[in-house]
């Protein structure tokens, strides 16, 4: 069973935050909007000014993204890393990233989508809680739920649970381990990769967006045919946003998972969907399927 044991520093108002784009360009003045949010916040927002760089559909080049990501981990003045936006390009990264670099200095890393990769490096590899979470480009729009998600993850340090009324048992049960995973196609983009990640023992979790039925039941029997989810204990699924009707997806969850005995719980508000309840990765959560709820059951921040 894999565990993060290292917890960055909780957040507070005064704070420095640097943002990276490690994926795909953005808007300019989304990223300025979510800047203005969080200097709202109390925090002091630092970025490189290479930030705003394009080449083709990346935020700059491999060594570019690189750089700056691995510039905002040795800053000794930053307490956090937020993701401008995800799209593609994070897994190009992670040749050029030194996980020793995090484990020496802890910070809090946050996004998802195309971050998947980054949060499952910092957890796996260098052993640090990452967090699934808001990219920085969408943090001026966000929904009140999502927002008080936010802040109760990266500042709190106490358990707790999140309750999800709009969430389905798609099987029945409890469950207890490490929480990993994010979006099914970054996912399953590291099997089979030296960033493949141990998931023995864990709870998984799950989402994507713009991926059809037939897209959704590839990869998933990919990872299961890879063994890579042989262990697993619960499974956690987000909605599978513009790609088919939700009831498609659930028979295709159920099927790839036939063989698997543990709860599997639906359509929880994370990633794509209107709702997205930060999460923390590498973190010992229990699930009950039933109840609708997951807890966190230790502080991932101190």
């Amino acid at each position: 069973m894999k565990l993060a044991k290292s917890r960055p520093r909780a957040l507070k108002a005064g704070d420095v935050i640097r943002v990276v784009a490690p994926g795909a360009g953005f808007r300019n003045e989304e990223l300025l909007a979510g800047v203005t949010y969080l200097e709202g916040q109390g925090f002091e927002v630092r970025y490189d000014r290479t930030i705003f760089e394009r080449v083709r559909y990346l935020a700059g080049t491999d060594e570019r993204r690189a750089r700056e990501l691995m510039a905002a981990i040795d800053d000794p003045e930053a307490s956090a890393i937020f993701a401008a936006r995800g799209g593609y390009g994070s897994q190009r990264l992670l040749p050029r990233l030194d996980p020793a670099r995090l484990a020496a200095h802890p910070k809090i890393l946050l996004g998802f989508s195309d971050i998947t990769v980054l949060l499952q490096w910092a957890g796996q590899q260098a052993d640090v809680v990452s967090f699934h979470g808001p990219l920085v480009t969408q943090m001026a729009a966000m929904a009140p739920r999502t927002e008080r998600a936010l802040w109760a993850a990266l500042s709190g340090g106490a358990p707790w649970t999140l309750d999800a009324p709009e969430a389905e048992a798609w099987r029945e049960g409890r469950a207890r381990g490490p929480l990993w995973g994010g979006s099914l196609k970054l996912l399953t983009n590291l099997v089979g990769t030296p960033w493949q990640p141990d998931l023995r023992g864990a709870v998984l979790l799950l989402e994507d967006v713009g991926e059809k039925p037939y897209q959704v039941d590839r990869m998933l029997s990919h990872l299961v045919l890879s063994g890579v989810t042989s262990a697993l204990e619960g499974l956690v699924f987000g909605p599978f946003v513009g790609g088919g009707a939700p009831e498609e997806y659930q028979t295709i969850v159920l099927e790839a998972f036939e063989g698997f005995r543990g709860p599997i719980l639906g359509n929880f508000p994370i990633g794509h969907g209107e709702i997205n309840l930060t999460v923390p990765l590498g973190v010992p959560v229990e699930i009950d399927a039933g109840a609708r709820q997951m807890r966190v059951l230790e502080a991932p921040v101190q």
